[in-house]
């Protein structure tokens, strides 16, 4: 497995290593940095595994790993931007999902508080009405 190093890009986060769930990239192994188009200022730090400019290609020419020590060479596969658009704009939409599903999750437990805590003023409602009731009978009786 090849190092993952930090961003060479925002130098905030170390690289990450994912599979492709694309239908035109199954199973496919590309790096990137989790800031990779987030944000008004996203990082550009992207590589497929195989491919011209690959990982390890990025690796050798930054001095991170070396080919002598390695005995590898570079990727021999050829993939287009559109191939890593079309993966990141899939990669997006599995994150939108993934949130929606929190968020969902996290609303339902929100209602399910919300419904105690109206259910706890009720009965102190109820509490603080009976108190004063049984107050002012007391006070009519003397």
């Amino acid at each position: 497995m090849l190092p993952l190093v930090a961003c060479p890009c925002c130098h905030v986060r170390d690289t990450i290593v994912l599979r492709s769930k694309s239908i035109a990239n199954p199973g496919r192994v590309f790096y990137k940095c989790p800031n990779h188009r987030v944000g008004t200022n996203p990082c550009q730090h992207y590589y497929w595994e195989d491919g011209p400019d690959n990982y390890f290609d990025f690796l050798v020419k930054n001095g991170h790993i070396s080919i002598a020590r390695t005995g590898r060479s570079g990727g021999i596969s050829g993939h287009s931007l559109g191939d890593i658009e079309s993966e990141e704009a899939e990669e997006e939409e599995d994150r939108g999902v993934k949130v929606q599903k929190i968020c969902n999750g996290v609303m339902i437990d929100v209602v399910k508080k919300l419904d105690e805590l109206i259910c706890l003023v009720r009965m102190s409602l109820f509490c603080i009405v009976t108190l004063l009731a049984v107050m002012i009978y007391v006070v009519a009786l003397k």
